[in-house]
């Protein structure tokens, strides 16, 4: 594996570190929520008007979270890209902050599939949505369906598309059953399928933690490209999620990660989330 390279470095208080989880999330939250109010209806604005310019204000929003959070990030495999192409990535979810690191550390406009919630969140939602980040209900298949093809038609069209393949994030940080959804996307846009692990975000701020933030290193690695073969199958897209998948597990073993998978829970089943032939 290539030599990590530092992407960026946030701002840590010079307090005791018996005190620094709270007092960085004391002094973080306001912080970004100021940065989102500001961001959020400037890439609303300018998505429209001037595209570039609103990648500019996305990836300074995405930039600030780390930089107030007290988040280094560090990133390999910058090689495997071609920064004039378009991919859809697929990585591990690990917390929050698996977002802002993932988009920071790739040298391409990348959008995310996020889950419907997401998008309530006053602010936030309607500057997730103005930038493209598709959302959807695995409850609904239908509903699912629907978005992701129109995502693929849209906002495929001019940026890549990013997966959370387990569908959740880890409490443990092990490596969970893989959805099938990449691999459709990755079909139907006949573009590489890339997978993507991310680190040391489960330390800095693990899933259900709301007492303290824990300024860290986060490290964002990126796999060789798969390429899809011409016919979407079945067997096609079970294949492609068992070669990221084992991608992503083997660049989280790369950097000491505990993974602790089991080959038969390797891929599981999903909605047919992109429909052959569409």
């Amino acid at each position: 594996m290539s030599d990590a390279r530092t992407f960026f470095k946030g701002l840590r208080l010079p307090v005791p570190r018996a005190i620094q989880g709270q007092a960085q999330l004391l002094f973080a939250t306001p912080m970004v929520v100021l940065h989102t109010l500001l961001s959020s209806p400037a890439v609303i604005v300018l998505g429209p008007l001037s595209p570039r310019a609103e990648e500019a204000v996305l990836s300074a929003w995405m930039r600030g979270v780390l930089l107030f959070s007290g988040v280094d990030l560090t990133v390999s495999g910058l090689e495997n890209l071609d920064p004039r192409g378009r991919y859809v990535f697929v990585s591990n979810h690990q917390s929050l902050f698996d977002v802002p690191c993932v988009h920071t550390a790739l040298p391409v406009p990348v959008r995310f599939v996020a889950k419907r919630s997401l998008a309530n969140v006053p602010i936030f939602g309607p500057g997730m949505r103005a930038v493209g980040t598709v959302t959807i209900d695995r409850n609904d298949k239908t509903d699912t369906v629907r978005r992701l093809r129109e995502a693929r038609d849209s906002v495929g069209a001019k940026a890549s598309i990013h997966f959370f393949a387990e569908g959740t994030r880890s409490q443990d940080g092990r490596l969970r059953t893989f959805k099938k959804g990449a691999a459709a996307m990755a079909l139907s846009m006949q573009v590489p399928l890339v997978p993507l692990a991310v680190c040391g975000t489960r330390k800095i701020y693990p899933k259900g933690t709301f007492t303290g933030l824990r300024p860290g290193t986060a490290h964002v690695s990126i796999g060789k490209p798969i390429t899809p073969g011409p016919a979407d199958t079945p067997e096609e897209r079970t294949r492609l999620t068992a070669l990221a998948r084992a991608a992503v597990r083997d660049l989280l073993a790369a950097r000491g990660e505990l993974v602790g998978d089991s080959e038969a829970e390797a891929v599981g089943g999903v909605v047919e989330e992109v429909p052959r032939g569409s």
